[in-house]
């Protein structure tokens, strides 16, 4: 699926665009966002390398939590080790509020989860959340300046990644405690959304571990000249975690119970022709400098997702090698944490009411020893 988090304007897409809701919004005068945006606020870390979202926001009163109601179907199975398959389905639920002032703006949002696949298993399927379970993912306080000509958002506490980002390298479902700043020049009579610094600091919230450290900054340009829009970013992640199993495995060398730090120098661009039938394209690339390790993933995606009916469909390819990715905190809609490469295919079908279904599969190689998997997913999700 494909990210942008910002809490502040969204790239310019016509059909929105994360796994978590996105709302494709620009800031007003003042460099503020309503609380029409919260969703595309709260759960935008998002991502500018997931798969599009259909999303429309609507203006919400404090008390009213705005939400997102998800089932979804999950198929695994392994062409060599047949009887390691398994299938499963679950419900989520998402509620959110938010509350606003001239100076900023507090954010709070909880998940609630309900499957047939318990708890126990998670760890070892490199879940990134909890199948079962109640909990809150976001709690923290916005302080934000601006105006015509730019704009800056310092946040802090518990809150989604605000860096530009992709599922080979960080799940755009987690959450960190810590802070980000989000500074930025704008020139609207150039088409320029944004020319700026995003950065990002803190502990991550992983399950089941938490035992997570990260720090990130990257540089960011979008732009829009209708009808195209484009963007650029560039930037590097560290991450820092004690050696363990599963998705807290040691780096090459390292051994278990010792602090272990993978580093990734990341670079991307995007391009949306804004049309009738939108067409959407992204490259990303990353690349350890310790090791010259890397990996890139490549999206197209054809049509939008706000007119009922009328079908989407995308292909992703991903490839990363064995330091070319941050195993701990890479998404969890694939399979292998590192050492792979594969292409997925996505349909979406918007209905009417707001509703969404949506389709993929995937062929996942692991390249050490050749092993090959299948995934498909079907899900049906309501915003309101």
């Amino acid at each position: 699926m494909i990210m942008h988090g910002s809490g502040q304007p969204v790239p310019h897409r016509t059909d929105g665009e994360a796994s978590r809701p996105c709302p494709g919004a620009r800031l007003g005068e003042n460099g503020r966002m309503g609380l029409r945006h919260l969703f595309g606020t709260l759960m935008a870390a998002a991502s500018w390398a997931q798969e599009p979202a259909y999303f429309t926001e609507e203006k919400a009163h404090w008390w009213r939590p705005q939400g997102e109601l998800r089932l979804r179907a999950d198929r695994f199975r392994s062409d060599e080790y047949p009887s390691e398959g398994f299938d499963r389905a679950g419900v989520r639920l998402r509620l959110g509020w938010a509350w606003e002032w001239s100076w900023g703006r507090a954010v709070l949002a909880s998940r609630h989860a309900a499957g047939n696949d318990p708890r126990s298993l998670n760890r070892a399927r490199y879940d990134q959340e909890p199948s079962n379970g109640n909990w809150i993912e976001t709690a923290r306080l916005d302080f934000f300046t601006g105006g015509d000509g730019g704009f800056a958002t310092l946040r802090l506490g518990l809150q989604d990644n605000p860096l530009l980002s992709h599922q080979s390298v960080w799940d755009p479902d987690l959450s960190l405690t810590g802070a980000s700043l989000l500074a930025s020049m704008r020139h609207e009579g150039l088409g320029l959304q944004e020319a700026g610094l995003r950065a990002a600091v803190g502990r991550v919230r992983s399950f089941p571990g938490w035992d997570l450290d990260l720090s990130a900054g990257q540089a960011v340009v979008r732009w829009d000249w209708e009808p195209t829009a484009w963007t650029l970013h560039a930037g590097r992640w560290e991450l820092r975690w004690t050696g363990d199993l599963h998705r807290f495995r040691p780096v090459p060398g390292g051994k278990a119970g010792q602090r272990q730090k993978l580093t990734l120098d990341t670079a991307g661009a995007g391009f949306v022709w804004q049309t009738l039938h939108p067409l959407e394209l992204r490259w990303i690339r990353q690349r350890n400098p310790d090791t010259a390790s890397d990996g890139e993933e490549f999206q197209v995606f054809l049509g939008g997702r706000r007119r009922p009916w009328i079908p989407q469909v995308g292909y992703v390819w991903q490839r990363f090698g064995p330091t070319g990715t941050l195993p701990p905190v890479n998404g969890d809609e694939w399979w292998w944490i590192a050492n792979a490469k594969g292409p997925r295919w996505l349909l979406a079908l918007p209905l009417p009411r707001g509703w969404l279904l949506q389709a993929t599969t995937m062929r996942h190689l692991w390249l050490k020893d050749g092993e090959t998997i299948t995934r498909s997913t079907v899900s049906l999700t309501k915003r309101f």
